[in-house]
């Protein structure tokens, strides 16, 4: 006997071109981050370098993922100094931004904050996107920003998402001389934390 296909009422049509609307958006956002990644790799030149203003590219940034989720533009709470600049690659700075932001908001507990701010200290700029969710394992800390994370995260049953969006932050961060780590600071449990130098090293590769 054959299985008759059942028909899709029109919630179920609609749910499921949303679905595969997302998953194509996914994708878009994979193959991007992998281009950008094959362009940084090599080293940071000295002209792809500018005079960016944090609080502006954060504002953008965060409008950018907030309308992704279709959350409020103040669901994402910014603490950024208006005059804080940096010198840097803004491209590159721009999608660690957005990956970190979309991380923070697809990980946060329902009705739960997600927080981003900025600040100087000495030489340094710290910029830091985290929720109140649960802390990252200490035992992940170092290997969630491996390449291949994600791939073990599933294979063991966990939950994925953090794969090359986090591989390519710590290229574009470690590029220009800085570093990016998983923290946990008070009630918020996951905070990624990026340390640039005020201005990033250049590479003087062809």
């Amino acid at each position: 006997a054959t299985m008759e296909r059942p028909e899709l009422d029109a919630v179920q049509r609609l749910a499921l071109r949303h679905m595969m609307g997302a998953d194509v958006e996914r994708l878009s956002t994979f193959i991007d981050d992998v281009v950008e990644a094959s362009r940084i790799a090599p080293g940071l030149r000295s002209q792809m370098l500018a005079d960016v203003s944090l609080a502006e590219l954060t504002r953008e940034s965060a409008a950018t993922v907030a309308g992704r989720y279709e959350l409020p533009r103040d669901a994402i709470s910014l603490e950024v100094p208006a005059d804080l600049r940096i010198m840097t690659d803004r491209t590159a700075i721009d999608t660690v931004l957005k990956n970190l932001l979309d991380n923070a908001v697809r990980y946060a507990p329902r009705g739960g904050k997600v927080v981003a701010w900025g600040r100087v200290e000495g030489d340094v700029i710290e910029i830091a996107v985290g929720n109140n969710g649960p802390p990252v394992p200490e035992g992940d800390r170092q290997s969630i920003f491996g390449r291949y994370f994600r791939i073990e995260a599933r294979r063991a049953g966990a939950r994925a998402g953090r794969g090359l969006g986090l591989y390519f932050c710590k290229l574009a961060i470690e590029v220009q001389g800085g570093s990016i780590a998983v923290e946990q600071r008070g009630e918020l449990g996951a905070v990624f934390v990026v340390r640039l130098p005020r201005v990033a090293r250049a590479s003087t590769s062809p």
